[in-house]
């Protein structure tokens, strides 16, 4: 039997010292993007062309940031996916549902946020990301259907929370049970995104969700 030995190498202590210096560059450059802009960049891209028709490669591209950095931060596209799923969530707090997340928010936040979403096909022209989730991806994927539920029922919480403070302020009279009228309201969003994705326009989608609120008279 013949073995192979492999001889020792040594590496002189001034170019051990060069080659750490060059390996600890490297891994600095790995981490030289921001995590938090570039998931708001796949967010982006997602809600353009929805989960199935973006590669990795547009998401490379569209991101900023190498694919092995994508990988080490996040994983694969599904595990970027959910993780975007919940940037979504998180920015659309940010700047749509605040107001209904005020410790004391009631008839006339929900009235608000309703009149923001008039606004959906000229600010977000591709909709909601968890509303289309649920029709593209939902169906085939029980991990990312349940992501998906978790957004809008965020959503729910809120205006239900909102709902039991105009009940409590006498700005609305308890017609409905208050669980189903937040689900009811959570539809209506649903709703709209479906149409902003289809093409209609503000005024359209407008007439929709005043009818739809009217239950709130």
């Amino acid at each position: 039997m013949s073995w192979f030995f492999r001889p020792a190498i040594c590496i002189p202590p001034e170019l051990d010292c060069a080659f750490q210096n060059v390996y600890s560059g490297i891994l600095v450059r790995e981490r030289e993007f921001n995590p938090d802009i570039a998931l708001e960049r796949a967010v982006a891209l997602f809600l353009d062309r929805g989960y199935f028709d973006t590669s990795m490669d547009e998401l490379v591209n569209a991101m900023g940031v190498a694919r092995y950095g994508v990988y080490n931060t996040w994983g694969n596209k599904r595990e970027l996916f959910i993780a975007a799923l919940g940037k979504f969530a998180e920015l659309n707090e940010q700047k749509y549902h605040a107001m209904l997340n005020r410790e004391d928010a009631s008839l006339p936040e929900i009235r608000q946020f309703f009149e923001a979403m008039k606004n959906m096909p000229a600010e977000a022209r591709n909709g909601c990301m968890a509303c289309n989730t649920a029709t593209e991806v939902a169906p085939h994927d029980q991990e990312i259907a349940l992501a998906c539920r978790k957004v809008l029922e965020r959503l729910t919480e809120s205006l239900k929370k909102a709902l039991l403070n105009a009940v409590r302020k006498k700005e609305l009279k308890a017609r409905h049970d208050i669980d189903d009228l937040a689900e009811y309201l959570t539809g209506i969003l649903r709703n709209a995104s479906v149409m902003t994705r289809a093409g209609y326009s503000s005024e359209e989608i407008g007439k929709q969700i005043d009818i739809a609120v009217s239950v709130l008279d």
